[in-house]
């Protein structure tokens, strides 16, 4: 007869095995599905077929959807022509339907494109407000 001690050790190293088969499994499975030929996921084209043409991001709904980050923002700052805050504008963005097209969050996109568009002179910055400059090329009435 085993130890007690001995005997609760084996009983939670066959437990800890146990749980490792299933991540195991479940893992050789994700994989096997991954890699598994699956209709209208992976299709090899022949020479001389055309490939279907895909949109670049559609992911959204709204009117911003498939449209460019710098585009998106002239359009939310064209109908805000007193200013908006960044953390405004990143919100205005999501709701009216833009999304990144990779992991980088819209808020990170965001802030580095009003950066850049500042530095270019095609936004303005006053405060913690951004806004599109006035066709004379100064800030807007009331800033």
């Amino acid at each position: 007869m085993l130890n007690k001690i001995v005997g609760e050790a084996l009983e939670a190293e066959i437990e800890y095995l146990q749980t490792q088969k299933k991540r195991i499994e479940a893992r050789i499975s994700a994989i096997q599905t991954i890699l598994s030929p699956d209709e209208g996921l992976f299709q090899p084209t022949l020479p001389g077929i055309p490939k279907p043409k895909v949109e670049a991001v559609a992911s959204g709904n709204g009117s911003l959807a498939g449209k460019g980050l710098r585009e998106a923002i002239r359009i939310v700052l064209s109908s805000y022509p007193s200013g908006v805050k960044a953390a405004d504008l990143t919100n205005k963005l999501e709701q009216m339907g833009y999304r990144p097209g990779g992991k980088t969050s819209t808020r990170s996109l965001v802030y580095a494109e009003i950066y850049r568009l500042a530095k270019k002179g095609k936004i303005l910055r006053k405060g913690k407000k951004v806004f599109l400059p006035s066709d004379k090329g100064g800030l807007p009435p009331n800033s």
